[in-house]
């Protein structure tokens, strides 16, 4: 049950919803399932302490990628179309938040719903939601983890920006949902290293 392992690989987070200032020297990706308890219990339990430590005062840089497991969570897949589609309207953060909040509500008219609730132009969102616009982003996310060997949700990826573009050199991956004291470590440990 190790909680990390290094890694050696580049990841490519253009077109990725994405939090914090984009030319931060740390990036930590997030691999998730929208019906993930995991990924719910990591949103609520760590992400805030997160957010206040490294990424408002602009260390590290959040970018999210989509794992929907489909066989255990069949509507993660649309949830996650859903979220990028709300993205295009500037509201990825609300739309992921009300995602997870309420993840017994998925079908369709649901997240028109949820849409509504966070601001959406609803229009423009169900549109986005009927095209197949993000499925290939999606099942891209998921082939990316697939090789990165990711197993189950959440996962992430720590590791330096490239200089000069959207690439990240992962040196790290985090395994499942840990407490902030895991990720102070890693994040830590990384910075020192230059």
């Amino acid at each position: 049950t190790r909680t990390s392992r290094p890694v050696d690989s580049i990841l490519t987070i253009d077109g990725h919803p994405a939090i914090g200032e984009n030319d931060a020297d740390i990036v930590l990706i997030e691999f998730s399932d929208f019906q993930c308890a995991f990924c719910r219990r990591h949103l609520n339990l760590v992400m805030p302490d997160l957010v206040r430590e490294f990424i408002e005062t602009g260390k590290v840089e959040y970018a999210f990628s989509d794992f929907p497991v489909e066989d255990r969570h069949p509507q993660a897949k649309q949830a996650a179309i859903a979220a990028r589609c709300a993205n295009d309207q500037g509201k990825y953060w609300e739309m992921r938040q009300r995602l997870y909040i309420s993840t017994a509500m998925l079908q369709e008219t649901d997240l028109i719903e949820h849409a509504r609730a966070v601001g959406l132009d609803i229009g423009e969102f169900d549109a986005c939601l009927k095209s197949d616009q993000y499925d290939n982003a999606v099942r891209h996310d998921q082939r990316e983890g697939t090789k990165l060997r990711v197993r189950g949700t959440p996962t992430f990826f720590l590791g330096r920006r490239i200089p000069g573009g959207n690439q990240v050199r992962v040196e790290r991956s985090i395994v499942g949902q840990q407490p902030i004291e895991v990720f102070r470590e890693h994040i830590y440990a990384l910075a020192k290293a230059d």
